[in-house]
């Protein structure tokens, strides 16, 4: 029968004892001898055997706890403690310094790291810290996004006992895609990418939701939607983007640019998610343009009335303010969605907001818009707490 050993080993210069642990039992002495470079011990047959040479005298063999986290700060701000970490970080990933203890073993300085978007990072310094550990880590490479990452520490028992806690590392700002075309921005704990290239019946992609809005044009008789983004600039003192795309018809028909589509992307100090006026401009004929946004699904919705079923039909639902979407999927956010226009429903279980009227009689060089927010929540009280603070800044009025 073989046995799988692990040896915690260090010089040998004369015959001593030796512990062992198989299978995860109770530690027993082990007699070793040491005959030239050779050390013999004898090991009696088990799935999993740990063998210690020459303990020190701080080491508890009979340790099976990782070490424990105290205390985090965040540039210089502490931060909760729990089973999971969020931080956040402004423009720029940040700071973090950590402190660690164990009861039993020291912590091993070498097993610290923080691992995140498929790096890992050691310390730029630890020090020794009552009976314990302090770790600073520099994360200003990590741009602007949202990322599930993890904090990582091993003690100095025989068996490595580890301490990983997941952390949620979001860093606030936007930032502008090198194809030119594609805004992301972070808040909130979320990533909400923007724009990108074909991308106009999926303008707004929600995180990992798997979710997206976009804006559907009807200039006069023909259906159009963004097609590429032809300009992107800064607006709000570079706290949002305008970006300007031209357009192209629902399959993909060249009927010119008969109109012109425009979509600020601003952010709020209080707010959570991210703010949104389109503008749609007719460059056609004088008739009308007919402008809504959708079709984003949801495990039913819910609104000031309560949790509803779709009725799988074309409904008004009304201005009703916000509504919020339950997530299909377990394990991701829901979707809250705010504006003053009127809601709706589509016979697909999706959601919809429409202009009031729907059709707008719209001159040559006249122009739709719409304001309306994004926030990516766990539930239906963040979505209508997020909607009276934009309400009493008075947002969606307009400027």
């Amino acid at each position: 029968m073989l046995a799988l050993l692990g040896v915690w080993l260090t010089t040998l210069t004369h015959a001593q004892d030796a512990y062992v642990s198989r299978d995860g039992g109770k530690w027993e002495t082990l007699p070793a001898k040491r005959g030239g470079q050779a050390v013999t011990l004898t090991v009696q047959p088990a799935e999993k055997a740990l063998i210690v040479l020459r303990k020190p005298d701080w080491m508890v063999l009979d340790d099976q706890a990782g070490p424990v986290l105290q205390a985090v700060t965040v540039d210089g701000q502490a931060v909760p403690v729990g089973e999971r970490l969020e931080v956040t970080a402004e423009t720029h990933g940040p700071t973090l310094r950590i402190r660690l203890a164990d009861e039993a073993n020291r912590v091993d300085p070498k097993s610290v790291a923080v691992t995140a978007a498929g790096q890992r990072f050691l310390p730029s310094a630890t020090e020794p810290a009552n009976g314990g550990l302090v770790a600073t880590f520099d994360l200003s490479s990590l741009r602007v996004g949202s990322y599930d990452a993890a904090l990582e520490a091993r003690d100095l028992a025989p068996a490595g006992n580890m301490l990983r806690v997941p952390l949620r590392l979001t860093v606030n700002g936007i930032l502008r895609q090198s194809d030119g075309q594609t805004v992301t921005v972070a808040r909130g704990g979320y990533e909400y990418t923007i724009g990108g290239p074909g991308k106009g019946q999926g303008f707004v992609r929600l995180g990992s939701t798997g979710a997206a809005a976009y804006l559907t044009t009807q200039a006069n008789d023909k259906f159009v939607y963004a097609r590429n983004i032809v300009a992107i600039e800064e607006i709000d003192d570079g706290r949002g983007v305008r970006l300007t795309a031209d357009i192209v018809g629902i399959d993909s028909q060249d009927f010119g640019q008969i109109a012109k589509l425009e979509f600020e992307v601003t952010t709020h100090p209080d707010f959570p998610g991210i703010l949104l006026t389109s503008r749609a401009t007719n460059l056609d004929a004088d008739g009308s343009l007919y402008c809504f946004w959708g079709w984003l699904p949801g495990e039913g919705f819910v609104t000031l009335d309560g949790e509803q079923a779709w009725s799988m039909t074309y409904r008004d639902i009304g201005k009703v303010g916000w509504v919020f979407l339950p997530p299909n999927n377990p394990g991701s956010p829901g979707i809250g969605v705010m504006s003053n226009l009127k809601f709706g429903e589509s016979r697909f279980g999706t959601l919809l907001l429409y202009t009031d009227p729907q059709r707008v009689d719209t001159p040559k060089g006249g122009t739709v818009e719409m304001r309306l927010a994004f926030l990516q929540a766990a539930d239906a009280q963040a979505v209508t707490d997020a909607y009276e603070t934009l309400d009493a800044a008075g947002w969606f009025e307009g400027p």
